[in-house]
């Protein structure tokens, strides 16, 4: 259980496929190659981003970092590692759909998003449904109080309690 990944939220999942004998696929970059390319030491090969896929990506880090904006450069290698991220799950599901009639993809919503996630980077996305889910926020009761373009489908659920993460140990709040 590093911090962000919540092993016990997918650990019935994988079991249950697991149980099956279905393929289970790692599709990350592993930790090193994303540090790597987040601290400048390597530079991937990307295609081109637009500026509207770089700006939805860099505001989801800032939000991810408690509002925390980095230094321009250092905040485009993060944006880089994101997207090489992206670009090599696109790469395993594309690789396992061709030896598998179906391939499922179990990931947080940004990776899933179609303008600035893992489809983007597919020689055909059309292949994909893409479904968020979307935990319901007290304050937004609503369908079109969300950002909900970017999926084929979505799927409201309720809040998951938890702490939140831009707390200190002492409640005060994060800023970087």
């Amino acid at each position: 259980d590093r911090r962000g990944w919540n092993w016990p939220m997918y650990q019935e999942l994988v079991a249950f496929a697991a149980e099956r004998g279905w393929p289970l696929i790692a599709a990350n970059l592993s930790r090193a190659q994303a540090r790597d390319i987040a601290l400048g030491k390597v530079t991937p090969a990307l295609p081109p981003a637009d500026a509207v896929q770089l700006s939805a990506l860099q505001d989801a880090l800032v939000r991810g970092h408690c509002g925390y904006r980095p230094p321009d450069e250092q905040l485009a290698r993060l944006v880089a590692a994101q997207r090489a991220r992206d670009a090599r799950m696109a790469g395993a599901l594309e690789a396992a759909a061709r030896s598998h009639a179906q391939v499922v993809f179990i990931t947080g919503a940004g990776h899933a998003h179609r303008g600035h996630g893992v489809p983007r980077y597919m020689k055909d996305d059309r292949s994909v449904l893409v479904i968020a889910l979307i935990e319901v926020d007290a304050d937004h009761r609503l369908p079109q109080d969300y950002a909900l373009s970017g999926y084929d489908y979505v799927w409201f659920t309720a809040a998951t309690p938890r702490k939140d993460p831009c707390l200190g140990p002492m409640g005060a709040a994060i800023t970087g």
